[in-house]
């Protein structure tokens, strides 16, 4: 799997739609969860409309980790380089937006991402999706030498570990999902649903979805009530479980739709823009400002218009890179693997 995990430069005709549109509602969510944790507050909207938006918000993680495990991702130094300049060009662009909107770039602390673009920069995610490109050959092997029984008594104690000693215990090893052991655990648990036929074959139809959305609501409700932030947390049961059944459903979708995977192009530029440096040093702010000070309805009008601006600029940005990404495989990142694989396998074994 090359890096249309989280955002393609494949063709649009060479993608499945239906894991097109998952990614676009699951960028979606993440992009949402960001503007109302970042920009909005509790404090300027209705609380509980703010938890149960915040909370339908935060399977998008997960479901992009699901993918990942669903078709696992091939590691080659091709698909790190890939990963890497990505982000390298678009926190360029950040700096950039930054300038005409402030008018001034300050590299105070920021400067390191030029030069580690993945794991100095500001994006958690990805860096633990960096890590799982590394590690994919041995956990690819792992999963592929058990039998499906084994493999289903491995996932039930490692999902009694996550449930329990991360979900409620907040253990040092993954307190809040946050970290790679989820990543590698999310990844497990759509690899193992694939071998499962007869499970995949029950977790289909519209009832995943109503009841994902009715245990969000339920924990939403909690939040609201009782503050019970572990449940909905990226490691609480209640959001692997319904992330579990919306990927369900849409992998059981069958749509062929051309617009919906150039749209899902720009899933990982519209991240890299609205999380990175222009989005702590601007847009966040900016947000909250609004909300501070206009009406609920001019508001959300006006979360609305970023939200589509921000899905606009990365597909124009993307559709335009794409080119240039084309032009650094060829002459920089191939020649690189290629001398890089032939130096490792001329290392003595044995």
């Amino acid at each position: 799997m090359k890096l249309n995990i989280i955002g393609s430069y494949m063709p649009a005709n060479d993608r499945q739609s239906n894991i097109e549109l998952l990614r676009i509602v699951a960028m979606s969510m993440i992009v949402i969860g960001h503007f109302l944790y970042h920009g909005v507050t509790k404090e300027n909207m209705p609380r509980f409309l703010y938890e149960l938006l915040y909370t339908y918000c935060r399977d998008g993680v997960n479901l992009f980790f699901l993918i990942s495990g669903f078709f696992r991702i091939k590691s080659t130094v091709k698909s790190v380089a890939r990963l890497v300049f990505t982000v390298l060009f678009f926190e360029c662009i950040n700096y950039l937006l930054v300038y005409v909107a402030v008018g001034e770039v300050y590299f105070d602390g920021r400067l390191s991402t030029l030069f580690f673009p993945v794991s100095a920069g500001p994006y958690w995610f990805l860096q633990v999706y960096l890590a799982l490109i590394i590690c994919s050959p041995l956990i690819n092997r792992g999963i592929d030498g058990l039998s499906l029984n084994k493999l289903r008594g491995f996932m039930l104690i490692l999902s009694l570990f996550t449930f329990y000693s991360c979900g409620f215990g907040g253990n040092m090893s993954n307190p809040n999902g946050y970290s790679f052991l989820q990543g590698v655990y999310m990844y497990c648990v759509a690899a193992y649903l694939k071998k499962d036929n007869r499970l995949m074959s029950r977790l289909k139809g519209t009832k995943c979805i109503v009841v994902a959305f009715v245990m969000l609501t339920f924990g939403a409700l909690m939040v609201y009530y009782y503050n019970k932030q572990t449940l909905t947390s990226y490691n609480g049961f209640i959001n692997i479980i319904t992330s579990t059944l919306i990927f369900t459903y849409f992998v059981n979708l069958d749509i062929k739709s051309k617009s919906v995977n150039i749209i899902a192009s720009g899933a990982l530029g519209c991240y890299l823009l609205q999380d990175g440096l222009f989005g702590h040093r601007y847009l966040y702010a900016t947000i909250n400002r609004v909300f501070t000070s206009e009406p609920l309805y001019c508001s959300l009008a006006y979360l609305t218009v970023q939200f589509i601006s921000f899905w606009a600029l990365s597909l124009l940005i993307t559709m335009f890179v794409r080119p240039l990404f084309k032009l650094l495989d060829r002459n920089l990142v191939a020649p690189i693997s290629k001398k890089l694989g032939d130096f490792v396998d001329k290392i003595p074994v044995g």
